[in-house]
């Protein structure tokens, strides 16, 4: 039983150093500090309510004197202190940023456990003069055991500094060793109740992170090619759902570049497969390593299919990028089996690009890119041919709303009707 008492409470907790990253470290530090600042919170509003209640009792039992008067004005200075400690932590709050370094928050933890103390000493003094009681002592062991989360090394400090302070004055009211005896069980048990609640708090946060950084995997696994370590379909599709509904909104112009492997099945078949993921893998790294912009994206299509997104680039541009693209791949030296179009294995590519008015046009954006990948292969390969694509919105939109004649009145359609009549008639007398 011992053993289990060590290892959950002071020894081998799972935030060693060994086993926490550097990030979760100071991701860590950060949660015990905005934790140790929310608790405070409550713990200043409950100490506003047990005082008020305090307060309200002895104006009920009618003890005015001296020695209140004195206790109601600690009180008040102490309840007055909690409300700006209340206001304080709110805004303290609405002004934290995500990254923000928060070591400075410790030293509020540090300055309201001294303003505890030093009250809890001060009512302890006013007391004793009355009565010998512990009772504001053993409020200060509920504060050090149920409100901040202290190392080991802080709850030992607060609790020596404070309990040296009140056996001076236990000592000076002559107190009975009793006294003694159940304000070392109250120290002990304040700190044994801290660091259980503390290394249950750190033991489950950690937790929490190691869940979240195994499913940050799970999600990258299931959105990126194993092979190449590029986007597969669905990391795409995710990208784009992100993306493109802000392209369509701001009019942002975007070009779609499909690419294929040259003679890849000829060079898997005849150096095998274990070449030809190698080649794979140098073709995805020339591709990705060209593309810089965080709004790029490259996806590995299936088999020696790619694909690529330039966010916010001119068709000019994008016909530059591509052929960027083409050469950098035949600078890999690669050796081609089929040396008809060059020595080295090469790509063709096919570039769509534009505006696109509504989401929906992306996927005819995507099949004119693919059309011009089949030009590229029928017409040599190893080549970029590329088309503006315009959306279809507007063609829809004229002949789904043609334009209107022009209105006819009554009058002027029975005009047109006679006369029309009269010609007829004339044109058959004509005729006989």
């Amino acid at each position: 039983m011992l053993n289990n008492v060590k290892k959950n409470v002071f020894w081998a907790h799972p935030g060693s150093p060994s086993t926490i990253s550097a990030q979760n470290t100071e991701n860590l530090a950060e949660t015990v500090n905005i934790t140790n600042l929310r608790q405070i919170l409550n713990f200043s509003i409950m100490i506003i309510i047990v005082q008020a209640i305090n307060i309200g009792l002895y104006c009920l039992l009618r003890i005015p004197n001296r020695q209140r008067s004195l206790e109601f004005l600690v009180i008040g200075l102490f309840v007055l202190v909690m409300f700006c400690n209340i206001f304080f932590i709110d805004r303290l709050l609405g002004k934290l940023t995500p990254g923000q370094n928060m070591d400075f928050l410790k030293y509020h933890t540090y300055i309201f456990t001294g303003i505890m103390a030093v009250f809890c000493l001060c009512m302890t003094y006013m007391n004793l003069k009355v009565r010998i009681s512990m009772d504001n002592y053993l409020l200060f062991c509920l504060y050090i055991a149920a409100c901040p989360l202290l190392t080991l090394r802080e709850s030992l400090m607060a609790v020596n500094l404070t309990a040296a302070a009140a056996f001076v004055l236990f000592f000076r009211q002559q107190a009975p060793p009793m006294i003694y005896s159940h304000m070392a069980l109250f120290c002990a048990a304040s700190v044994f109740l801290s660091q259980s609640r503390y290394y249950c708090t750190i033991d489950s946060i950690l937790q929490l992170y190691q869940i979240n950084e195994e499913n940050v995997c799970l999600l990258d696994q299931a959105d990126h090619d194993p092979l190449t370590h590029l986007l597969n379909r669905c990391g795409f599709s995710r990208k784009l759902s992100e993306l493109l509904p802000l392209t369509v909104r701001l009019n942002i112009p975007v070009a779609v570049i499909m690419v294929d492997i040259d003679f890849f099945k000829l060079f898997n078949d005849t150096y095998g497969h274990c070449e030809g993921d190698l080649c794979l893998q140098k073709v995805a790294a020339a591709l990705a390593g060209s593309v810089h912009r965080d709004t790029d994206f490259v996806c590995r299509c299936g088999g020696e299919e790619f694909q690529i997104l330039l966010y916010g680039i001119l068709h000019e541009d994008a016909v530059r990028a591509a052929d960027r693209l083409r050469r950098k791949v035949e600078e890999l030296n690669i050796p081609a089996i089929d040396q008809s179009v060059s020595k080295h294995m090469t790509i063709s590519l096919g570039l769509a690009s534009g505006i696109l008015s509504q989401i929906e046009d992306f996927d005819s954006m995507i099949r004119m890119a693919d059309q011009q990948l089949y030009r590229s292969k029928e017409t040599g390969k190893n080549k970029v041919t590329s088309c503006q694509f315009k959306s279809r919105s507007s063609i829809i939109t004229r002949d789904i709303c043609p334009r209107q004649p022009e209105p006819v009145c009554a009058a002027r359609q029975a005009q047109l009707s006679a006369a029309q009549v009269s010609a007829a008639s004339g044109d058959g007398e004509a005729a006989e």
